[in-house]
């Protein structure tokens, strides 16, 4: 049994059809995406048979049932990196913060 077999059955058995499986390239990139509502899994997951590889696919696929049931941590844990993706965002709101502390240092405290 492979690992995308191990989470089509899982996900079955949660009634998840809705869900989908499909590989992705790059090592370590085994994820759960739940906007497209995908399990990826890397290739060597994805066709692999070793507990090493079943196990990570049956994690993945424990997202989407987290996802399923709303739970709690999982929605946080998306909105707060989807937050925090976009880093040229996050970079230009610290060098502007940077820029301002560093031109108005006596007046800080005005600020505060």
């Amino acid at each position: 049994m492979t690992g995308a077999q191990v989470a089509r059955k899982l996900l079955d058995n949660m009634g998840l059809y809705d869900v989908t499986i499909e590989q992705t390239s790059g090592h370590l990139t085994d994820h759960y995406d739940p906007k497209a509502k995908k399990v990826r899994l890397s290739r060597e997951v994805y066709s692999g048979s070793s507990l090493a590889s079943l196990a990570i696919a049956a994690h993945e696929t424990g997202h989407a049932e987290q996802h399923d049931t709303g739970y709690f941590f999982l929605t946080f844990r998306n909105n707060f990196f989807s937050y925090c993706s976009n880093r040229e965002f996050i970079g230009d709101a610290v060098s502007s913060y940077r820029s301002c502390l560093w031109w108005n240092r006596k007046s800080l405290f005005l600020w505060i």
